[in-house]
């Protein structure tokens, strides 16, 4: 067991959510905000006791809110998409004893 070299394991892991919920709070919101300035500027319907312009202010106020939500979890991701984590794990000769390090750059 003299010649034995101590083991040594590298890999990079890119356990980074994905970014198919951002697009569908984008979709979303642009999906509300058209629906709301259609109920807004363009049905001149009168419904009793409702108004469907304020409906209409809602949904637009809501799909920004929306789009804007999207904008920012998908900035924050485009930013950790460039970190790269490097998970090290080192193990001594007799195998009792192991180093795990967790880098990021």
């Amino acid at each position: 067991m003299a010649g034995r070299s101590v083991g040594y394991v590298s890999f990079v892991d890119h356990d980074i959510a994905p970014l198919k919920g951002n697009n569908m709070l984008v979709a979303f919101g642009i999906v509300l905000t058209i629906a709301g300035a259609v109920l807004t500027f363009a049905i001149d319907t009168q419904v009793e006791n409702v108004d469907l312009a304020m409906i209409g202010w809602i949904l637009m106020a809501g799909g920004v809110v929306s789009v804007v939500a999207g904008a920012i979890r998908g900035a924050s991701f485009m930013s950790m998409g460039k970190q790269k984590f490097q998970h090290e794990r080192h193990v001594s000769n007799d195998g009792q004893h192991v180093v795990e390090e967790t880098r990021s750059s």
